[in-house]
């Protein structure tokens, strides 16, 4: 397509310095949206990274509690190793495939961000676990659970049946 740009030479330098200078600047805006885009490369594995790593606590926590003498949290503690290996080696592999296409230095940023996205993650479901409505729900729960276990214990129901009770009403 072609353009002509009409008016003297004056006129026509300065269009052709405007639109070089809208290009450098659109070009470095691109430039520095990409680096932005490079750094959050890794962001998108944060969740799995703070599974893994509260996994790995917490398998560290039962070492020390009970894994000495429960045989049900040296079970527990294999089924966290294994989860947690699984996770960290997923995400060690897209750290893996970003070093080999970007390099080092934009490894390193997008490991940054990412565990700076790991502790804002960690802040907010920390907060979350300490609310009144989460803990209204946990004690919902943990009240049909023992509901549960007296009609257990008393044999109105079976075990795995979630059925409901019988009542005098719909005998």
């Amino acid at each position: 397509k072609k353009v002509t740009i009409l008016g003297s030479d004056e006129v026509r330098d300065e269009t052709w310095e405007a639109i070089r200078t809208s290009l450098e600047s659109l070009h470095q805006r691109f430039r520095d949206e990409n680096a932005r885009r490079l750094e959050k490369a890794l962001v998108v594995f944060a969740n799995y990274a703070l599974v893994a790593i509260v996994l790995f606590v917490l398998d560290r926590i039962s070492d020390w509690v009970c894994d000495w003498w429960s045989q049900t949290c040296q079970d527990m503690s294999r089924v966290m190793l294994s989860i947690y290996l699984i996770l960290a080696t997923y995400v060690g592999y897209q750290a893996y495939k970003l070093n080999t296409e970007r390099g080092r230095l934009a490894t390193a940023a997008a490991a940054a961000e990412l565990w700076k996205e790991v502790l804002r993650l960690g802040t907010v479901y920390w907060g979350l676990l300490f609310t009144k409505e989460t803990w209204a729900e946990v004690g919902t729960y943990v009240m049909k659970g023992i509901e549960y276990a007296k009609d257990l214990a008393s044999g109105k129901q079976k075990p795995g049946n979630n059925a409901p009770k019988e009542t005098k009403k719909n005998k």
